[in-house]
């Protein structure tokens, strides 16, 4: 009586947390550029829904998001979804590579020597020039003036950290290891 059955079909909860997964990709394509959406695989019909989404307001757009998620069915959504990680790949490495250099500016400010040797030797920075730039931070910090040095320190550090869009794996890079 206890026998093992197999199911040929998908049980409802799975394809209720699918159809969720869809839905939320559909949300995140209502919120995608028109440049983006353009270079998805995705039908002319499909994406006209999804543009027509955007100018609706909360009830509608959710009924609208539904509706396409239905529609999906037809779709290559694992392709899309790929294509749509692609595309934002290099802005969110950008994202990464900024905060890294914020984060070196803030440790210098707030005091790290340790982290400072090693941008000067890493980075090839002019010794007496990033400690200009710390030091009136720190002063404009204590004044509460503005923060004119702590741009310039950013700028200074962008310039010498490298581009994130460079595939190279230099050591002048953000991703080469240095932490604050």
């Amino acid at each position: 009586m206890n026998e093992p059955t197999e199911f040929a079909a998908p049980s409802k909860s799975h394809r209720k947390r699918e159809q969720r997964a869809v839905q939320e990709f559909v949300r995140e394509l209502v919120g995608a550029s028109d440049a983006e959406l353009g270079r998805l695989p995705l039908s002319l019909a499909i994406l006209a829904e999804i543009r027509a989404a955007r100018g609706m307001k909360m009830g509608a757009r959710k009924r609208q998001i539904g509706y396409v998620s239905k529609r999906m069915a037809d779709e290559p959504v694992e392709e899309a979804r790929a294509a749509l990680a692609q595309l934002r790949q290099p802005a969110a490495r950008a994202n990464e590579h900024f905060h890294r250099i914020e984060s070196w500016r803030d440790a210098l400010i707030a005091g790290d020597e340790e982290l400072a040797e090693r941008l000067v030797s890493e980075l090839d920075l002019d010794r007496q020039h990033l400690r200009a730039l710390v030091r009136g931070s720190r002063k404009e910090a204590g004044k509460s003036a503005p923060p004119r040095s702590a741009r310039q320190l950013f700028r200074y550090l962008r310039e010498h950290a490298g581009d994130p869009d460079n595939n190279s794996t230099s050591s002048t890079t953000p991703e080469s290891g240095i932490e604050p």
